[in-house]
């Protein structure tokens, strides 16, 4: 899927492939304010910035006077006139089908970190979407008993409850499994996936019979994870010294 980052950096996941795994109209920016925070706290820190890295270089491209012709033309072939895109020199496309996504990276794309990803994304959404700033401080969107749309309906305040209700929902039945699921790809393809510390998150880990679960509450940090490898590696998996935060 051929998209254009507005974020103007070198990111994973885009809007357009959040809308496509949720399946309904958001508007774009939103899904765009959470991208970032969403593979930084989850993504990078899982991947490892060594992989992370190498990942997003390669399922980004520059446009340029040499291939912007060529990625206009994939464009208009994948966008209806009505929801065209005009691209210019200096854009940024990200896509996993483009020539520099080796076939490993691809599969690992598809089978298990499309989807791992676009999770995260929506829970670091899901506030913003939930509540908005107003005046008159933090809101509900489109509270029971308002009409949808109607910029003139009653303003009622958020419960922290109920947010906390929903991440808690997301994190423990959908982005936790998921996890899982990709730690199990990692380890098993491993060897396809050289830049990923398989040393640090498989020796003593065995994908097959037992799962890790990273948090079990929205909060960050209250059940830290554990890791009993050597601290560089752990460090460079990280992408940054822990212990100095």
């Amino acid at each position: 899927m051929y998209a254009k980052t507005y974020i103007q950096k070198n990111v994973l996941i885009t809007a357009a492939e959040c809308q496509y795994k949720f399946g309904e109209g958001i508007a774009p920016e939103k899904w765009n304010a959470a991208i970032e925070v969403a593979e930084a706290r989850f993504v990078q820190p899982l991947l490892g910035y060594a992989l992370y890295v190498d990942l997003c270089s390669k399922k980004n491209v520059t446009v340029t006077s040499g291939n912007i012709a060529t990625l206009q033309t994939i464009f208009n072939t994948q966008y209806p006139p009505a929801n065209s895109i005009t691209l210019a020199i200096g854009d940024i496309v990200n896509a996993v089908e483009l020539s520099t996504m080796t076939a490993d990276y691809q599969a690992l794309w598809n089978n298990a970190l499309w989807t791992f990803v676009y999770e995260c994304v929506y829970f670091c959404a899901l506030s913003k979407n939930y509540a908005q700033f107003s005046t008159q401080g933090i809101m509900k969107n489109n509270p029971v008993g308002s009409v949808m749309g109607d910029s003139h309906s009653t303003s009622v305040g958020v419960s922290l409850n109920d947010i906390k209700w929903l991440e808690d929902r997301q994190l423990l039945d959908r982005i936790n499994p998921l996890q899982a699921q990709l730690e199990l790809y990692l380890c098993v393809n491993a060897a396809a996936i050289p830049l990923y510390d398989s040393e640090c998150n498989c020796s003593e880990y065995n994908p097959y019979n037992k799962q890790k679960v990273k948090r079990t509450t929205s909060f960050i940090d209250i059940y830290p994870d554990e890791c009993d490898c050597d601290t560089d590696l752990y460090n460079t998996r990280l992408g940054y010294n822990r212990n100095l935060g």
